[in-house]
């Protein structure tokens, strides 16, 4: 997990994953040594949490989920979000059945009323 500011997040990008047993160490190096810090390079990607599914009631869905806070929306359009995804590791894991079955949600932030 990489936390590079604690301000607060208007913005909430959810991804997951269903990664198969044999891939998941190489999904974590990616996502620690790669693909987590090119994205925090943005301007306005505040931090990325990243965690493993635990046994719970029933199977869960997804093996893997992280947390994106941000600043705003437009940092989805950033160059070094663009970069983080035009990678060569990237690309490979890109190639996986799983990895393009992933989940992808964007939420913003409810003020309190």
């Amino acid at each position: 997990n990489d936390i590079r500011s604690l301000e607060p997040a208007p913005v909430l990008m959810i991804v997951a994953f269903r990664v198969p047993a044999a891939q998941r160490a190489e999904v974590d190096d990616w996502y620690e040594r790669e693909h987590a810090p090119l994205l925090l390079k943005a301007d306005g990607w505040l931090r990325v949490r990243r965690y493993h599914g635990c046994a719970s009631r029933g199977a869960a869905p997804w093996t893997h989920v992280a947390l994106h806070d941000l600043r705003e929306v437009a940092v989805l359009n950033s160059r070094e979000r663009a970069v983080a995804r035009a990678t060569a590791w990237r690309a490979r894991l890109c190639r996986e059945s799983w990895f393009e079955a992933a989940g992808r949600w964007v939420y913003e932030r409810l003020e309190a009323r």
